[in-house]
């Protein structure tokens, strides 16, 4: 064996002798890039995803001060079409919330607990704007503004700010 190289050149017998390390850093160079690119791929949908959580939670807040607005302009109102009109969207724009907390809560189990916590604020608020509701297709304007500027604005004020809060975490979660 070691006579076959006595007869190679010196740059031959560096070939030989280099071809094994050439092939391996050759390998791992092409595994590091299989690599980085699968990790890529996972990071990518992560951001994806927190983005779509953020985006959720931000259009939720945006249907609470919605809501908020529907009951100032049903309070307003006089004429019985708009007031079920507005009664009516009342009720779609919650609907419009639910789906989007759900699929926030479902894509960000990390923020369930605050989605949940500031939900539970806004529950308790639409609870009792029930009333404010009642009172407005009664056409008792005045005990229903009286409701609504007795405290529910501020609890409607507080539900937002702690959904607002949560996109804020979320936000921050993602630009950690």
């Amino acid at each position: 064996m070691s006579k076959i190289f006595l007869n190679l050149s010196i740059q031959r017998k560096l070939f030989i002798a280099l071809t094994p390390f050439v092939i391996m850093v050759a390998g791992a160079a092409l595994y590091c890039s299989v690599e980085f690119r699968a990790i890529d791929a996972r990071y990518r949908s992560l951001l994806d995803q927190e983005v779509v959580v953020q985006t959720d939670l931000t259009r939720a807040n945006e249907r609470l001060y919605r809501i908020g607005l529907l009951l100032y302009q049903l309070v307003a109102e006089v004429d019985i079409q708009p007031l079920r009109k507005i009664d009516a969207e009342i009720d779609a724009v919650y609907a419009e919330y639910h789906a989007l907390v759900a699929g926030a809560r479902e894509l960000a189990p990390d923020h369930a607990a605050r989605i949940t916590e500031a939900e539970a604020l806004f529950e308790k608020v639409y609870a009792d704007s029930r009333e404010v509701r009642t009172k407005a297709l009664a056409n008792i304007d005045g005990q229903a503004f009286h409701l609504l500027r007795s405290g529910l604005s501020n609890r409607f004020e507080e539900a937002r700010s702690a959904m607002a809060a949560v996109v804020e975490e979320s936000h921050q979660a993602l630009h950690v």
